[in-house]
């Protein structure tokens, strides 16, 4: 392990905590928020679909709910 990894709770090492935020093994919630939050880039056109819409809602005085199980 180098100093500058980043080990996620079920104990996978990454090289750093970008590359856990980038992982293609995080689940749909974590994603979600990830992006949301600016810490993980787009992946594919669905990631980006979805961070557009987060964003439109936004715009219109919405607010993402990340409560667990409302998504």
């Amino acid at each position: 392990m180098t100093e500058c990894s980043y080990t996620d709770s079920d104990g996978n090492i990454y090289e750093s905590y970008e590359a856990y935020c980038n992982s293609p093994d995080l689940d749909e919630y974590t994603v979600m928020l990830k992006l949301h939050s600016g810490s993980r880039k787009p992946q594919n056109d669905h990631e980006r679909k979805l961070l557009a819409e987060m964003k439109e809602i936004e715009r219109n005085g919405g607010v993402i709910d990340f409560t667990e199980g409302s998504y």
